[in-house]
């Protein structure tokens, strides 16, 4: 009994402390609480006034792009209007240009249809021309190697020994008429007869003890007692050749002896 007298007095002592402590805490925990909260306000007000800023930039970004918007629509339109513009001065400017055309190209063809015909016309002249003077030069070639077929019978009637005069004149003319034929067509009408007169004409000479060197187209020597009139170069020919491409006066010998001496042109090559 007495035993339960002290248990109860011991836990009323131990509930009585109890009560004391946590009402010396309350005041405390409560001033605790309310700086949390205040700190939390603050934390949204920050938090807040962060977004309207935020919201603030994003109506100046948004006001920016409609006005950049509009401007763009507003060049859409002026290019519009303006290639509406260029479409009708060119369509314009087309129809002017066919309209031209139509009426200047009957024109333009008579022109070409009349330079045509002149142009066929004067070939025509001028060919015509060319075969007139192509025959005139035959036909004094001819008459000059009949000449010199008569001058040739004389120096077969003559004494010959110390004069080689009449033989050095056929000789040159010979060549002078080769030289002419090597410029004209080879089909020209009648120089295969010239050709063969001229033959014959250097058979009489060499009959008569008379030889003329034929020298185009052979290697020129530095030894060579030629009289060298013209030097020219050509790639026709390979580099250190030189050949002989014209005759100007013939080399003429009689027997053994050189009567004329050689007048040439010798061109060197350059390939």
């Amino acid at each position: 009994m007495k035993f339960l007298f002290i248990l109860l007095g011991f836990s009323g002592f131990f509930l009585l402390g109890q009560e004391q402590n946590n009402t010396f805490n309350s005041p405390y925990q409560a001033k605790v609480d309310l700086i949390s909260e205040q700190k939390r306000i603050l934390e949204l007000e920050n938090k807040v006034s962060i977004l309207e800023k935020r919201m603030n930039q994003s109506k100046i970004e948004l006001n920016k792009l409609k006005k950049s918007q509009k401007k763009i629509l507003d060049q859409s339109n002026y290019l519009e209007s303006e290639i509406k513009t260029s479409s009708k001065k060119l369509e314009g400017g087309m129809n002017s240009l066919e309209q031209v055309i139509n009426s200047k190209i009957y024109w333009v063809l008579g022109i070409v249809i009349l330079l045509v015909l002149l142009g066929s016309y004067f070939y025509r002249i001028l060919t015509g021309r060319i075969h007139y003077l192509k025959d005139q030069i035959v036909k004094e070639l001819d008459q000059q190697t009949q000449q010199l077929a008569k001058e040739s019978v004389i120096i077969k009637s003559s004494d010959h020994t110390n004069d080689h005069t009449l033989a050095i004149r056929i000789a040159n003319e010979v060549n002078r008429i080769e030289r002419t034929i090597s410029l004209l067509d080879p089909e020209t009408r009648g120089l295969k007869q010239i050709k063969f007169s001229l033959s014959k004409l250097k058979d009489g000479l060499n009959a008569n003890g008379y030889t003329v060197e034929d020298l185009v187209g052979k290697d020129f020597l530095d030894e060579m007692n030629y009289k060298v009139i013209e030097i020219d170069e050509s790639t026709q020919f390979k580099k250190g050749q030189t050949i002989i491409t014209r005759v100007l006066v013939p080399s003429v010998h009689h027997g053994n002896n050189r009567i004329q001496v050689a007048e040439i042109k010798i061109t060197r090559g350059l390939a």
